[in-house]
Formats: structure tokens, sequence, C-alpha cells
């Protein structure tokens, strides 16, 4: 199973995300962030979205 206990939840028409990153290697200067969220219960990477 893909371990990732960040998860998204849909708010209306749109999506509402809960959890922490504590580190982004060079955060800092990034223009465009891609965040992947368990979005549902499917086995290993099936759950997964990305933001």
């Amino acid at each position: 199973m893909a371990q990732l206990d960040t998860t998204a939840e849909r708010d209306g028409d749109s999506y509402r995300l809960n959890g922490e990153k504590t580190w982004i290697s060079n955060g800092g200067i990034a223009d465009i962030y891609t965040v992947f969220v368990r979005t549902g219960e499917g086995p290993g990477a099936k759950g997964l979205s990305a933001f």
C-alpha cells in the first residue's frame, strides 16, 4: 500500500486538503507545487490524486 496520510475531501465544487508536510526541498524558490493526497480507498496508488 502506498503510505500517505494526507487526504482530500470534496467541499462543494472544490477539495479540502488535510495533512501537513514538514519539509519541501527548494520550496522557497518553486513556482509550481504538486501535492499527492489520498482521495479513495483503492489499493496502493489507485486511491491517490495529484493537485
